[in-house]
């Protein structure tokens, strides 16, 4: 079975090169016709400009999954690494969710504005937060920029769905599905419990043993890998990122047939690691 791990691995860190050909065929635009394009004409240049940042910060954000995708697939093909792979996992979900919420296909343009507008505040609110107090003085006048654009592209109101999402409430709808709702939080809770360093995790879920000793003392053994563990693990953290590829590759009219065959193809071969 880790023969078949590894070539899965293979598929798996093949996918930026893939993905890069087609982004860079496109030039990091979205084409002329497509459902961004239009939103676009007609938000006019103001609130545009939101869509376009939006966009931009998508396609970087799917970039950054494709990075964690191939640190993953170097980690699971060494058998004795157990426990970083987990934590990438989690960071790789993450950073795709919100592509995949920006990049929405049932949104209407004004709400994608929305959308690019409180990704930006977010950034700069983080930047604000990290009490350095040159950068938070720059965020502080950008976020004083940032409203007057708001302003003056007519942005109105944002919605309580256009809000800066939670990680866990964007990937429960990624995970998530009508027959099991809470199945996305479920899984992001375990991932998120190998940051956390819970014991939990590091025992029960990673392949590892607590041993106890005489004197009340408590080490960790770390155990061999289990393929199946490592193949879930795998499909877990390249869900979000082929679900935001997807919505990429829809709104911004590319064409990744390839990328799309790629995606499957490594998927089925997860499943069946699941079977095996």
């Amino acid at each position: 079975m880790r023969t078949e791990l590894a070539q899965v691995a293979g598929y798996m860190a093949r996918t930026p090169l893939i993905a890069s050909e087609i982004r860079a065929t496109h030039h990091f635009t979205f084409a002329p016709k497509s459902q961004l394009a239009r939103e676009s004409a007609e938000l006019g240049d103001n609130a545009a400009a939101f869509v376009t940042d939006g966009f931009t910060a998508a396609v970087a954000r799917i970039v950054a999954a494709e990075d964690h995708l191939s640190a993953i697939a170097h980690l699971v093909q060494d058998e004795y690494r157990v426990f970083p792979q987990y934590t990438v996992a989690r960071g790789c979900s993450e950073i795709a969710a919100l592509a995949w919420w920006f990049l929405d296909p049932d949104i209407s343009g004004m709400r994608r504005a929305h959308r690019g507008f409180e990704d930006r505040k977010a950034s700069l609110l983080a930047q604000r937060g990290l009490r350095i107090p040159d950068a938070a003085q720059h965020a502080q006048r950008r976020l004083h920029e940032l409203d007057k654009s708001g302003n003056q592209a007519k942005l109105g109101k944002v919605g309580s769905a256009d809000r800066w999402p939670s990680p866990t409430a964007v990937l429960r709808d990624v995970w998530g599905s009508a027959s099991d709702p809470l199945f996305g939080e479920v899984v992001y809770g375990l991932l998120s419990a190998f940051g956390h360093g819970t014991l939990y995790a590091l025992t029960s879920m990673a392949g590892a043993e607590v041993e106890g000793t005489r004197e009340g003392r408590v080490s960790l053994r770390v155990l061999e890998t289990n393929p199946k563990q490592q193949a879930l693990m795998m499909l877990l953290a390249s869900m979000p990122y082929t679900s935001a590829t997807t919505r990429l590759l829809e709104t911004a009219g590319w064409a990744g047939e390839d990328l799309t065959a790629h995606l499957a193809y490594m998927h089925r071969d997860l499943l069946n690691l699941q079977d095996a």
